[in-house]
């Protein structure tokens, strides 16, 4: 049953005000609510509760610059760590990266404590090119808590943009760990693994880098199977590898002598790079229909294995999709027109 908004208009005053307008915040009528808060507000007695509540309210209605105004107006009365926190969040809202540190840090100077503002005054830094000063910040926020999500993601964010993968990677996997059902850290470590090493090499050994990005593909398809990026983070590790076989087969010394072989089964269900490649391009096609990636991967694939046909099948469909892609499978074919 809906609430009926004329209970809100009984004459109230001084603390009943504040409930009512809480009251009706809670039942869905946010412009009573304000209303009502903004004229418990309008009597010039208002107190801190008042205003950060204010604030919350116009941040959950994406008005930022209000919200802004009025966590300002509430440290004013009273400097608190929590709203001098909101204010920074605001002004990263409102990407006023400087301005934002100058309240994260009086929030620090209150409690220093806090996970939270010590990883959104690292945000800011990372976004104002000070990544050193950004690693600090982070972490600090992991001295508190050395488990805490956000810390280690956007670390790992930090580390990956400036080329640090094994760093990133080791962060990832972490938030992964911690966060075993989660599909976005899933896509995180998938993407970072999806990446070539340092320097470019490829681990195709049990447990390498590739390995592992096969893997973490396939873990990040299954928690988010609507989302092309996991499918597509895998497509490219196996195109790159896709002129390769696959058998694993570990030599050790056997005890007492003698050399014990020992074949390990990877992650792939074929057995063969290509093989693999073709079918999750064909899957991703059937979920992804209007996505051009997939098919014109599928394209290359066939080329490699002078399956001509079928190249120039999948390569018409990646270009009906995406017009931009003729000239590059066109190189890629090796053909003149498609």
């Amino acid at each position: 049953m809906r609430a009926d908004p004329r209970r809100y208009l009984q004459p109230v005053d001084g603390e009943a005000s504040f409930e009512a307008a809480i009251a009706a915040w809670r039942a869905g009528d946010r412009d009573r609510a304000l209303a009502l808060l903004d004229a418990v507000i309008a009597r010039g007695d208002a107190r801190v509760s008042h205003w950060s509540t204010r604030g919350l309210w116009l941040e959950q209605l994406g008005r930022h610059e209000e919200a802004l105004e009025a966590f300002r107006a509430s440290t004013v009365i009273e400097p608190t760590y929590a709203d001098h926190y909101n204010a920074g969040n605001m002004l990263l809202a409102l990407r006023r990266d400087e301005e934002a540190l100058v309240e994260l840090d009086a929030s620090i100077a209150l409690n220093d404590r806090y996970p939270e503002c010590w990883v959104n005054r690292g945000f800011a830094l990372r976004r104002l090119g000070r990544s050193d000063d950004a690693r600090d910040s982070f972490d600090r926020a992991l001295t508190i808590d050395a488990d805490f999500v956000p810390a280690l993601r956007c670390k790992a964010m930090l580390e990956s943009g400036l080329g640090h993968g094994a760093q990133a990677e080791a962060l990832y996997a972490r938030v992964a760990q911690l966060s075993p059902d989660d599909a976005r850290a899933a896509i995180d470590l998938a993407r970072q693994l999806g990446q070539l090493a340092e320097g470019g090499r490829m681990e195709l050994h049990p447990g390498g880098r590739e390995w592992r990005a096969i893997e973490a593909c396939k873990r990040a398809r299954a928690l988010a199977p609507d989302d092309p990026r996991p499918w597509g983070f895998e497509v490219a590790v196996l195109a790159r590898l896709m002129l390769v076989h696959v058998c694993f087969r570990l030599v050790r010394p056997r005890d007492g002598g003698g050399t014990d072989f020992e074949l390990v089964p990877g992650p792939l269900e074929t057995g063969r790079f290509a093989d693999e490649l073709i079918a999750l391009c064909e899957a991703a096609m059937a979920r992804f229909p209007e996505d051009a990636f997939f098919p014109s991967r599928l394209a290359v694939a066939f080329a490699h294995l002078s399956r001509v046909d079928d190249a120039l099948e999948a390569a018409r469909r990646a270009v009906a999709l995406d017009p931009s892609l003729e000239a590059d499978l066109l190189e890629a074919l090796d053909v003149e027109h498609l």
